[in-house]
């Protein structure tokens, strides 16, 4: 298609200078030898001309080429830049919601033990739960606002922040069950020792102290699943191309059957929606 317009244009412009009517009306007045010479020369003329634009043509070629490659090479690096940024925003969730996790558990730790040994050292305080609750819940702030800045890459990973905020409300309702029940019997502070051992559950308060830590538990592993999908996802979406290569999913467990992946995000989007839906007509209930 070019061929033909440089070709074209070439014509055109030998026409619109008079040179091919002038040819025209001495042509037949010509000698053989110096009609041939014409016809060689316009042919070599046309044919430079050729070269000329198919070299024209080969450079455009060439920078837009290096235009297209250099910002891929500059988007593959901000994209590295992003997942440098994410992970450990990611990890360091994990770490406070773990960490959260083994200070709940001290709890029952320390109700076993003061049973045996009276001189018993608690664990676990007020202070601590409630100082390891406040950076749980800044990590996972951090974790919302870091997907929500970077909803451009692919605007389906805003599940993650539907997901990981339903998880979130969950592990902070079932904590503070945990945190209030304990507050009869728990040592407040440092400072102060563990309340008498008459105030120490036993019988059925133990159990239930146990189910609210077991439920809590379990709402924690669902929060940190849901931040293994997210690492997965941005590794794909991230560092897919980089490598060459994607890697597969988290397996569904009997804990946490749900896996977010961005593929599902019909279905996951209106798994959530229904979720809300439940949980406002229950707090309006």
């Amino acid at each position: 298609m070019d061929r033909k317009f440089i070709v074209g244009s070439l014509i055109a412009l030998a026409s619109g200078s008079g040179i091919a009517g002038y040819v025209v009306a001495k042509w037949s007045a010509l000698l053989p030898p110096v009609q041939g010479a014409i016809i060689s020369g316009v042919f070599t003329l046309i044919s430079a001309a050729g070269a000329a634009a198919v070299v024209f043509y080969q450079l455009r070629k060439q920078g837009e080429n290096a235009i297209n490659a250099n910002r891929h090479n500059e988007m593959m690096k901000l994209r590295k830049d992003v997942y440098e940024e994410i992970e450990p925003i990611i990890k360091s969730a994990e770490d406070e919601y773990m960490a959260l996790r083994w200070e709940v558990a001290k709890i029952v730790i320390d109700v076993e033990n003061i049973r045996k040994f009276p001189d018993w050292k608690p664990w676990t305080t007020a202070a601590q739960l409630s100082s390891q609750q406040k950076k749980s819940h800044e990590s996972g702030s951090a974790i919302i606002t870091a997907i929500s800045r970077w909803r451009i890459l692919d605007p389906r990973i805003s599940i993650f922040v539907t997901a990981l905020n339903n998880a979130r409300i969950d592990t902070n309702n079932a904590y503070k069950a945990v945190h209030d029940f304990s507050l009869t019997f728990i040592q407040i502070d440092e400072t102060m020792s563990i309340r008498v051992s008459a105030e120490i559950p036993g019988g059925e308060e133990f159990a239930t102290l146990n189910d609210l830590i077991y439920r809590f538990n379990l709402l924690i592993e669902t929060l940190t699943s849901y931040l293994f999908d997210l690492r997965t996802e941005m590794q794909n979406i991230l560092l897919g191309e980089l490598f060459g290569r994607t890697i597969v999913s988290r397996v569904a467990t009997a804990n946490v059957p749900l896996v977010l992946r961005l593929s599902d995000f019909d279905k996951l989007y209106e798994h959530f929606n229904g979720a809300s839906a439940s949980r406002s007509a229950s707090a309006r209930a």
